[in-house]
């Protein structure tokens, strides 16, 4: 029960979100139940492996929900504050993978330390991403005089 304006975006989006970004977390709680029962080593790898899947799956769930939510509602409200408590919990994980991978011994398992480190690859490089955007992004909402108008909405959210 999409909402009838949003439907041919929100169909897109859940659909292209279930096709490029499901078959990674898949294929990460795949190698971390394959490899749990190694070295120490390997072992660390394949669990954080597999916690990093099942959040990623958790997170892409509840945001296909939050798309099936008509309009604003409480539960959509504790769902979204949910779901930003879980983004900030990934992100501890990720500087914790960050660390394994590159500083940890090799896994002999090369397939769960390599996948592992790729993994570590594209944290570093989302987190560098949201921070050049979030220094390029607040001097220029505060420059436009945007800050007023996202304080507004995040206030008129919380409502």
């Amino acid at each position: 029960m999409l909402d009838e304006e949003k439907q041919p975006k929100s169909t897109t989006s859940i659909l292209c979100q279930l096709i490029c970004a499901l078959p990674l977390p898949i294929y990460a709680i795949y190698v971390g139940r394959k490899y749990s029962s190694g070295s120490a080593a390997c072992s660390a790898d394949a669990t954080w492996l597999f916690v990093w899947g099942c959040l990623s799956i958790f997170l892409q769930v509840v945001n296909i929900s939050m798309y099936m939510i008509k309009e604003q509602t409480t539960v959509l409200k504790i769902l979204g504050g949910f779901a930003a408590l879980t983004i900030l919990g990934s992100f501890g994980w990720c500087i914790y993978g960050i660390e394994l991978f590159f500083k940890n011994p090799i896994c002999a398992e090369q397939e769960a330390h390599l996948f592992g480190k790729i993994l570590a690859w594209i944290s570093v490089i989302l987190f560098s991403i949201c921070g050049f955007t979030f220094c390029l992004g607040v001097p220029a909402m505060l420059a436009t005089g945007k800050s007023n108008e996202f304080v507004e909405f995040t206030n008129n959210i919380l409502k």
